[in-house]
């Protein structure tokens, strides 16, 4: 899945995954691994999080059948 953040087209998707996949990792953390700080893992669901809200669009599109954006630079 951290590659597909890296590619322009499943970014979107790929940083939807990472945040399903963090949000388990946090919770491991805390309540199996009982981790006082799960600083790590929060960042990073935040920055996946960040992601997966700005290409918003781009996960959306195929399921209302219209094509995504395109790409830009």
């Amino acid at each position: 899945m951290a590659v597909g953040l890296l590619v322009p087209g499943p970014a979107g998707a790929a940083a939807l995954g990472l945040v399903g996949l963090m949000t388990g990792a946090t919770l491991a953390n805390v309540f199996v691994l009982e981790v006082i700080t799960p600083a790590l893992t929060i960042a990073l669901l935040v920055a996946a999080a960040v992601v997966a809200w700005n290409r918003r669009d781009d996960v959306r599109a195929p399921l209302a059948g219209r094509r995504p954006r395109p790409v830009v630079g």
